[in-house]
């Protein structure tokens, strides 16, 4: 039995009837960073945060009662510092009480992060549907040949964005790797057409959701009407950071170059919303689009902080 005792990873800890320690298991000494001796020289009141001293007597008489107890201590260390212990004692035949301790600091830090990844989960599954549910009723007012079309195109996009987000589990996606997912369909980094250059830059998972959106109708209007129509053609992608009036800002441009002439649309639907006005909103910035004969050129100016908590 002492060998037991000594071995187990969890702390035990025996005290009289008043309280007062009597053995202490090595496991015990390091997880409130006192020795044995020391534990000699304590009672229950000294190891557990004074917040919790309303509720000891009671407990302490539950188990004196022959009852077991089980529950969530805040327990305090030698050293000052806090970790939440989870306790099963009762009495022994004895009069002596007992209690076998472990620390499960990790395992609720463990279950909190999963929390937050279930609650992260569905508010990112309720903002994909109301951007879907927007395409989807801005889309219908299209004539009716190119509902289709448009709205799956659209959909890829949105579904290009967010698989960045899953392979990398939420966490923030490069600029750099949002931008080359999104020409991916229409030549990629790679081809001879598209050129990409700009820094790394974080971005969080609304605002790469947005500017992915804006890049992929820009794209789809380059093989239908502008510079990717035609093998002459090029897009140029790019952008930089510079000081701004409150802040670091991200000043990006899309830029066709070689393709037919261009004229301004007669009329505008979604996509120009979306290029514009709605990317604007969702990242707190200034967007503007022209049609110069030469080619389509676009502009995004934001601050660099709305890129992470846009």
């Amino acid at each position: 039995m002492r060998d037991i005792f000594e071995a187990l990873g969890d702390g035990v800890f025996v005290a009289n009837a008043q309280g007062r320690y009597l053995e202490v298991n090595p496991a015990g000494c390091r997880m409130l960073g006192y020795t044995l001796e020391e534990f000699r020289t304590l009672t229950l009141v000294d190891v557990v945060d004074p917040g919790e001293l309303a509720r000891l007597d009671a407990v302490v008489t539950e188990m004196a009662d022959m009852q077991i107890h089980r529950s969530e201590w805040l327990f305090r260390r030698k050293d000052g510092s806090t970790f939440v212990g989870e306790l099963v004692g009762g009495q022994l035949p004895d009069g002596r009480l007992q209690s076998i301790v472990r620390d499960v600091t990790e395992r609720r830090e463990r279950e909190e992060f999963e929390r937050t990844l279930r609650r992260e989960a569905a508010h990112r599954t309720k903002n994909v549907l109301a951007v879907v549910q927007a395409i989807l009723k801005q889309s219908q007012r299209s004539r009716p040949d190119d509902f289709v079309g448009g709205f799956e195109e659209r959909m890829r996009g949105l579904v290009l964005s967010h698989d960045l987000f899953v392979r990398g589990e939420w966490a923030q996606v490069d600029l750099v790797d949002l931008v080359t997912a999104q020409m991916q369909p229409f030549g990629g980094a790679a081809g001879t057409q598209i050129a990409i250059q700009g820094p790394s830059v974080s971005m969080g998972p609304a605002a790469a959701q947005a500017l992915g959106l804006a890049l992929h109708e820009l794209g789809t209007n380059a093989v239908k009407y502008g510079a990717l129509s035609v093998d002459t053609g090029r897009v140029d992608i790019a952008w930089r950071i510079e000081d701004g009036a409150k802040g670091p800002e991200l000043r990006m441009t899309w830029r066709e170059i070689g393709g037919p002439q261009v004229t301004a649309p007669e009329r505008t639907g979604f996509g120009s919303a979306l290029i514009g006005k709605l990317t604007q909103r969702s990242l707190r910035g200034e967007t503007c689009m022209s049609f110069a004969p030469t080619g389509v050129q676009w502009s995004l100016t934001c601050e660099l902080a709305h890129l992470v908590d846009a």
